[in-house]
This record gives structure tokens, C-alpha cells and sequence, in this order.
């Protein structure tokens, strides 16, 4: 009877196993990436972890936009921020997360610090992503965000799960 135990949990286990990869493959090539390139408001490397065939949403804007015209957008921004001295810094928190190894789906909150003239502003909002696997590689696939006529805030983003709390992500109920 042990045996057979054993063997009933031994599919949950690897597939829990299989989720954490996924993630911290989706951490490495996406979260990392972007919290850096971001940062470092380096647009090629911040448009390299999106698809080519990418759909941004700017919801608060009621905008759609394709690659091309989101790398347009991104190099212009991130280029004056540059000239006029800016800094920002972005982080995530999650609220839900999961995938099947090949596309992903993803909610949560980002804060956003920018310091312009020695002054502090954060914002904050919500952000939906569907990732896809390319070539082995996740890239941002449609990215929606919004501050939800500025309702989002600090409460959210701290009650949100840091991307390295996996267990809130792995369901072993299948």
C-alpha cells in the first residue's frame, strides 16, 4: 500500500517541480531582465524580452500598440529621461501566475520610483502579461497595464507575493 502512495504522489511532486522551473526560467528571462533594462533605461535590451508580434495596452490611455510602435515609444522616452538627468526603478509583486511550460499568464503590481530634480515620486499599478515561449526563450507576448484611476497603491503591492514565492504559484490540486 506504500508503495502505491508513493506512486500516486510522485506525478504531483514532479509537476510542482515542472511549475518551478517554468518560473524561475520566467523570473530569469523576463522579471530580471526587465527590472534591469528598465532601470538601466536601456531600450534594446528592454525590447529584446518582447515578442516581435507584441500587443501593449496602455489601458489608462486606451492605446494599442504593436512592436515596432512600442520600440519607438520606449527609445524616445527612455532617451529623454536619459538627457534630462531622470532615474527610475521598478519592482514586481504577483498575484497570480502560471503556465504550461509554453505560454504564461501572469497578474500583478509594479512601483515604479523616477527621481527628477532631487525629487521622489512612486507610482504604482496593475499589470496582466501573456508570455510565450520563442525559440525556448519566454518573451512578453501582450502586456496590459493600468493604475486603475489610481486605486492601486502601496496596500497592493506589498500584499502581493515577491516573484521568488513560488509555493502561491504552484497549484497541486491537478
Amino acid at each position: 500500500m506504500k508503495k502505491f502512495i508513493l506512486i500516486l504522489c510522485f506525478p504531483l511532486a514532479l509537476s510542482a517541480q515542472t511549475t518551478q522551473k517554468s518560473l524561475e526560467k520566467i523570473n530569469e528571462e523576463i522579471w530580471l531582465e526587465f527590472i534591469e533594462n528598465f532601470n538601466a533605461l536601456d531600450s534594446e535590451g528592454f525590447m529584446a524580452i518582447h515578442s516581435n508580434d507584441l500587443l501593449r495596452i496602455a489601458r489608462n490611455r486606451g492605446t494599442f500598440r504593436d512592436y515596432p510602435s512600442y520600440n519607438e515609444n520606449i527609445s524616445g522616452w527612455f532617451s529623454e529621461l536619459k538627457n534630462s538627468g531622470d532615474t527610475q526603478k521598478i519592482s514586481f509583486r504577483f498575484i497570480e501566475r502560471f503556465n504550461d511550460g509554453n505560454h504564461g499568464f501572469e497578474i500583478g503590481i509594479f512601483r515604479v520610483i523616477n527621481n527628477r530634480d532631487g525629487k521622489e515620486n512612486v507610482y504604482y499599478g496593475k499589470f496582466n502579461v501573456i508570455l510565450r515561449q520563442e525559440s525556448e526563450t519566454w518573451k512578453i507576448l501582450v502586456d496590459s497595464d493600468s493604475n486603475e484611476n489610481n486605486t492601486i497603491g502601496i496596500n497592493d503591492y506589498e500584499s502581493a507575493f515577491s516573484q521568488d514565492h513560488f509555493d502561491a504559484f504552484i497549484n497541486l490540486d491537478e
